[in-house]
Formats: C-alpha cells, structure tokens, sequence
C-alpha cells in the first residue's frame, strides 16, 4: 500500500497459469472511508471489482467489471445524491524493457507493466474516477439558472458595468 493507493491487491504477471485466473478485490469499510477521500467524495457504501488476467506474449490482458455504490454532492444543491456505477473494462498490457522510455498516448495502446506485476485495488479505483459521473445531481434539484441568480447579472461583465455605474453615482 503506498501513499496515493489507499488499498492494493497485486498480482505478479508470472505467477499466472497459461489460461489466467480470476480474482475479487472487495474494499472493507476503512478502504472504503480511504478512497472516498482519495476520490474527494463524501462516502462509498460499497466497492467490489471481479476480474480476469491472464498472461499474453507481450504481457498481459486483464478483463474486469466493478460495482461501486456512493454518495456525492449535487452539483446544483450540495446535497447529497446516491450513485451507483457498474462498469466492465479491458486492459491490455505489455512488459516494458528496462530503460525503456517511450510513452504511447493513444487511449487504445496497451499500458507499460514495469515492474510485472499488476495492481488489481489501484485499477479498481482508476476505474471508478473515470466512470463516476462528473455531474453528479439530484432528480429534484432546481435548474442552475434558478440558482445562480437574476438573469441580468449573468455576465461577469454586466456585474462590473453595475459596480461602476454605482460608483459614478456617488460623485
């Protein structure tokens, strides 16, 4: 476990038989109160990730599903809004060479496995940054525009033009 992981599950690629293995990885309620934290959410009632890796000629193919259930702030409200994720994922991966240092940013290249051994909980919660919603709202939250403010006042700008006109007033 490292600092920025909160929990871990690592699994070295060369332990794995020919055809691979499946693996739970299931956060207790202290892991859960961690990556809540690390994810900056109120709370994650429930973490799960199943997943599938096996060993590939270039390294490694890992299939996996998570289950994730949370509470976030509504983007419109604050006030707290249940989420629930369930996302399956693939994720290829090649062994890197030492000193090897090119980095590929295509999104469907496969993933540089350094030290060979993969990190089942750190994808989990890779995994649920990227599938949780970036919005979170309420079903019953009022439009932003009931929120915000008078329509007038809209524009930043139109807010500077009412701060100047009440200084001219004064003179």
């Amino acid at each position: 476990m490292t600092a920025e992981s909160p929990f871990s599950f690592e699994v070295p690629v060369d332990s794995l038989p020919h055809g691979g293995a499946a693996f739970e990885v299931e956060a207790d309620p202290a892991t859960r109160r961690a990556v809540a934290n690390r994810l900056d959410v109120p709370a994650i009632d429930r973490l799960i990730g199943r997943f599938h890796l096996a060993p590939t000629r270039e390294g490694a193919r890992l299939k996996g599903a998570l289950e994730a259930r949370l509470v976030r702030h509504c983007v419109a409200s604050l006030e707290p809004v249940e989420e629930s994720v369930s996302e399956e994922f693939e994720i290829a991966f090649f062994l890197q060479e030492n000193g090897e240092t090119e980095v590929d940013f295509d999104p469907d290249a496969p993933e540089p496995l350094e030290t060979g051994v993969v990190d089942l909980a750190e994808i989990l919660v890779q995994q649920l940054s990227l599938a949780m919603d970036p919005y979170p709202r309420r079903p019953d939250a009022p439009p932003l525009g009931d929120t915000a403010g008078s329509d007038r006042t809209a524009s930043p700008f139109e807010a500077l033009r009412e701060a100047f006109a009440g200084q001219r007033d004064k003179r």
